[in-house]
């Protein structure tokens, strides 16, 4: 049983027990879907995390670009289940990336590698931003405008905080904001890429694989 089919049978369950409207129940089915899939999405990936022993990358890697996702828009799986474990997916890789990738990585290194995450981050992000899909087409351009304006704010507190804990991996030498750093400018462009072509076909391949496997 999806998140869907769980979602609106408690709404059409409570809106008959409260006697609500069809259009109350549908906002109560919206509401209670928001909530269920967070929570799901927020403990199948602390499982992940603690079973693969990336708890911490994988958690800023998938808040850092579900937050950004808000605004920027980007490609979506066909169910909210496959969107779900195509992000942990995702992050997962990129959770160990960080974890062994960027391990021994040196400083000056680093700093290079994030200068040329932000550029392509900004590049990106306005030429892209934000980018319509079926449930949110984003006709009106008072709502482009908000949603693009919203999603340059966010990307500057990432790039502000990233930098600061930057900063103190280098006077302080303490390993975890080096992961913290990483974490960031790795959700940061897994957002990023989620709104190129070369995500859609990406989407595509993992969407036959779970036609295969009918999931």
């Amino acid at each position: 049983m999806g998140i869907e089919t769980v979602s609106k049978n408690i709404s059409n369950k409570m809106g008959k027990r409260l006697n609500k409207s069809e259009e109350e129940v549908a906002v109560l089915n919206y509401g209670l879907f928001i909530l269920i899939h967070t929570s799901v999405a927020i403990i199948s990936t602390f499982i992940v995390g603690v079973l693969t022993n990336t708890l911490i990358e994988i958690m800023i890697i998938s808040i850092t670009a579900a937050l950004l996702k808000r605004y920027s828009g980007g490609v979506h799986s066909s169910s909210p289940s496959r969107c779900l474990i195509t992000g942990i997916i995702f992050s997962l890789f990129l959770a160990m990336v960080c974890k062994f990738g960027f391990s021994k990585i040196s400083i000056m290194n680093l700093g290079i590698t994030l200068i040329l995450a932000i550029i392509i981050s900004y590049f990106i992000l306005y030429r892209k931003c934000p980018v319509p899909c079926a449930n949110k087409p984003l006709k009106k351009e008072s709502t482009r405008k908000k949603l693009r304006k919203n999603a340059f704010k966010l990307i500057n507190i990432y790039i502000g905080i990233t930098v600061i804990f930057y900063l103190l991996n280098i006077y302080t030498g303490v390993g975890l904001f080096k992961t913290i750093t990483v974490s960031i400018i790795l959700g940061v462009l897994l957002q990023i890429f989620s709104l190129t072509k070369a995500a859609e076909l990406t989407i595509s391949g993992f969407e036959l694989v779970y036609n295969i496997f009918k999931i």
